[in-house]
């Protein structure tokens, strides 16, 4: 694939990517403190959001991350208390009874954002829309699809790697393009008068 091959790849939109975290859905707990002061992930968190990552592979291959702006779907299908009864589990099946409990469908969001990382897109600040539910499942799973946007990015590092040189990076080469050029027997940037 040529550079320019390459560019144009990245500016075109692919195709959705959809990655099913199989499994009861763990929303992403806040951080623990230690005695000492120290911050960390809740080890629950930690191994949900590893296994998010691995389904996030399965499901990318040997595609890299995407690198224009993203829309996400998520959606948290959550288990039905087995302590209902056959009325309220069939009205929870075909989504008349939705789960209103906690945990709060932003933390979902969150875990799911956390094990996309690096993997299906770049980075995280690339999802523009977000639209997220819960729901009850006989099967449950946290399923989230990511369809790239045709819109180009406003960050200057992902403008740069779809080949938009950046600024300081043209000043850069603008000086060194002026000390370079001397004629024989003057000064240099390394030479003294």
């Amino acid at each position: 694939m040529t550079h320019t091959d390459a560019n144009a790849a990245r500016k075109c939109p692919a195709s959705p990517v959809t990655v099913v975290i199989a499994g009861e859905p763990v929303a992403k707990a806040r951080p623990r403190l230690t005695r000492r002061g120290i911050a960390y992930t809740p080890a629950h968190t930690r191994k949900y959001e590893a296994h998010g990552r691995l389904a996030a592979q399965l499901a990318m291959g040997d595609r890299p991350p995407i690198e224009a702006p993203v829309r996400l779907e998520l959606v948290a299908e959550l288990p039905i208390p087995v302590s209902w009864s056959g009325r309220r589990r069939a009205l929870a099946v075909t989504g008349d009874l939705l789960p209103t409990s906690r945990p709060d469908v932003d933390n979902y969001i969150k875990a799911g954002l956390d094990s996309l990382n690096e993997i299906v897109v770049r980075d995280d600040s690339q999802v523009v829309e977000i639209s997220a539910r819960k729901r009850f499942s006989i099967a449950p799973k946290l399923v989230m699809t990511v369809f790239p946007l045709g819109a180009a990015c406003a960050n200057r590092a992902a403008a740069a790697r779809g080949g938009v040189m950046r600024r300081d990076q043209q000043r850069h080469r603008l000086s060194q393009a002026a000390t370079t050029k001397k004629g024989p027997g003057e000064p240099g940037p390394n030479r003294r008068i």
